[in-house]
């Protein structure tokens, strides 16, 4: 499943693919980043069709686990763990792929 509510601190990227319950890894860079989905039940269902914007601003914690379902859109500008960062050269060829 691709997440494209993340932005990538290493490339910019928006582009993340689901790696276990707990992890994104960025489609550009490879960089790996832990969210926090420590739970099986869903908290917070957002369903198809709706439009939810979390600017950088708000303060919203969610206990449990967050189901984004595909046909959402959602931005999310908050903040996200890097527990395994890409190389050097990969974040360079990332973010110049991004450009183009």
């Amino acid at each position: 499943m691709v997440f494209e509510g993340y932005k990538c601190s290493q490339c910019g990227a928006k582009d993340f693919i689901e790696e276990g319950k707990d992890k994104l890894r960025c489609n550009y860079c490879k960089s790996l980043f832990f969210i926090d989905n420590n739970s099986d039940d869903f908290s917070v269902i957002i369903e198809k069709g709706a439009e939810v914007v979390f600017k950088p601003s708000a303060d919203v914690t969610i206990l449990g686990k967050l189901k984004i379902e595909d046909g959402a859109e959602v931005e999310l500008n908050g903040k996200i763990t890097l527990i395994e960062k890409s190389s050097d050269n990969k974040i360079r060829k990332a973010k110049l792929r991004l450009k183009n």
